[in-house]
């Protein structure tokens, strides 16, 4: 690609951020006034729901767009450019293995993947998340990704500037 092709490309992206930048943004403000239409419902009820699908979206998003390449790229122009970080997980078996199970409609574990008795049989050691740790693996090695700590210990990164972006749930970012 050359110079030119690559501006354009970069405005073609620009544009696709914006307008999906947009988009979520209004989807956060429309979804308020329909929740509030739905007095009877626990206000945490409404927010573990706010949670909890956020995640499955933006894996939808980045399942169906194929941007896990596009992360990556993103992460190392960060790196390139002076970043210490491209991104970092919070609770990385949660939402780095697990989620990417959900996503692809793997299962997590025999026997109703884990709810279905204690003598179960963990299997997120299958190729497909196999796959996903080597890429981070790989990444990690120019700090693309980097892995900040278990729990939300990688807030810090993100917080701090040291990140770029993460991976995480909505609710840790009103944590001060």
């Amino acid at each position: 690609m050359n110079r030119a092709d690559a501006k354009v490309q970069d405005h073609i992206d620009a544009r696709q951020g914006f307008t999906l930048g947009v988009a979520a943004y209004s989807l956060w403000g429309v979804l308020p006034i329909y929740f509030k239409a739905l007095r009877s419902i626990d206000a945490a009820d409404i927010v573990a729901h706010r949670i909890v699908w956020s995640v499955p979206v933006l894996a939808a998003l980045l399942t169906f767009t194929r941007t896990w390449k596009e992360v990556g790229d993103a992460a190392a122009k960060i790196v390139a450019s002076g970043g210490k970080c491209g991104f970092t997980p919070q609770w990385q078996t949660w939402t780095m293995i697990e989620n990417y199970g959900a996503w692809h409609n793997l299962p997590y574990a025999t026997k109703a993947n884990g709810f279905g008795g204690i003598d179960i049989e963990l299997k997120f050691n299958d190729e497909p998340r196999v796959k996903l740790v080597q890429m981070l693996a790989d990444w990690g090695k120019d700090k693309r990704f980097v892995y900040g700590g278990r729990e939300g210990r990688s807030d810090s990164l993100f917080n701090g500037g040291e990140c770029a972006f993460r991976v995480g749930s909505s609710i840790s970012s009103t944590k001060p």
